[in-house]
């Protein structure tokens, strides 16, 4: 049985796996996404603190776009891409991140 504790949790990660689950689509980066995805960085981190969402979601939207025409799992693809463009695309790398690790942690939505 799920207790409430943890019915939270799921609530606030599940935009964040809404955003990055298969298939990929640009639709699914919206501002309102972006912003819950941050809240899930640890308190009074840079990380946390970020203004600038639009950034974060343009990053996103690259990310997404480089992913597309591959015939490779999502997930292999999307890990590849975000570490070679962790430089470039920072936020993208950031958020990716924790969507992995999330997802490593095998939490079922």
């Amino acid at each position: 049985m799920v207790d409430s504790y943890q019915l939270s949790s799921i609530e606030k990660i599940k935009p964040l796996f809404q955003m990055l689950s298969h298939p990929l689509k640009k639709e699914n980066i919206s501002l309102d996404v972006i912003k819950s995805a941050l809240v899930l960085f640890p308190p009074n981190t840079e990380d946390a603190k970020c203004k600038d969402i639009d950034t974060v979601q343009a990053e996103m939207e690259i990310l997404i776009g480089m992913c597309h025409g591959s015939d490779s799992n999502t997930f292999d693809i999307l890990i590849n891409k975000y570490e070679e463009m962790k430089h470039i695309l920072p936020w993208a790398n950031k958020i990716s991140t924790l969507w992995a690790t999330l997802k490593n942690r095998r939490i079922n939505i």
